[in-house]
């Protein structure tokens, strides 16, 4: 195989690959049943999986990303609505860079 095609290649395999896995799940999960016990555990899952990208962009952020999750979380308790929690946050983001930066 040419070296030009080698990436293209890597890629679709790694496309296919990623793909399949992301039927996959909702496939078992169909045909599997669940507890109560276990639908607990998914939602918690989901959820800390969230805390864990949060909790590590924030080491390694500034106070800009502090500011703008904290501006996330305020909007979320006021409004419970995860859109205008977003909202807040991006736009406390871009209003730092505007301003501030």
């Amino acid at each position: 195989m040419p070296s030009e095609l080698a990436p293209w290649a890597a890629m679709g395999v790694i496309a296919t690959i990623t793909f399949l896995n992301r039927i996959a799940g909702p496939f078992i999960m169909s045909r599997l049943r669940t507890s109560a016990r276990v639908e607990r555990f998914l939602d918690a899952m989901s959820v800390s999986v969230i805390v864990a990208l949060i909790s590590s962009a924030l080491a390694r952020g500034t106070i800009r990303e502090v500011v703008a999750v904290g501006a996330s979380a305020l909007a979320m308790l006021w409004f419970n609505n995860a859109i205008v929690a977003l909202i807040a946050g991006t736009s406390a983001a871009a209003l730092w860079l505007k301003f501030l930066a």
